[in-house]
C-alpha cells in the first residue's frame, strides 16, 4: 500500500507566520480574558489525563504529541497571565 503526503496547502491548511511572544509584563501586548486563561488552563488538564491514556495504552507518539501540547499550554498560561499561573 502506498502512503501519500501532500503538503499543508494543498488541503487547505493556512500557514501562519509565528511572531515573537509577549510577556506578561510587556505593556503592548493585547489585553487577555479571564476566559482565555481559564481554556488555557483546562486544555492543560485535559491533555494531561489523555497523555496518561495514551501511556497507558503504550501509545509514545500520541503521548509525546499530548505532552507537547500540554507544556504549550503551560507555556502561555505563564506567559500571558505571570508566574502565579
Amino acid at each position: 500500500m502506498e502512503q501519500f503526503h501532500r503538503m499543508a496547502a494543498e488541503v487547505g491548511l493556512i500557514r501562519r507566520k509565528p511572531r515573537a511572544p509577549r510577556r506578561a509584563d510587556d505593556p503592548s501586548r493585547v489585553a487577555v480574558t479571564r476566559k482565555a486563561f481559564d481554556v488555557a488552563r483546562y486544555i492543560t488538564g485535559m491533555t494531561a489525563q489523555l497523555e496518561a491514556e495514551a501511556i497507558a495504552a503504550h501509545l509514545d507518539r500520541l503521548a509525546y504529541l499530548l505532552a507537547m501540547a500540554k507544556v504549550e499550554s503551560e507555556i502561555i498560561a505563564r506567559m500571558y497571565f505571570g508566574p502565579e499561573a
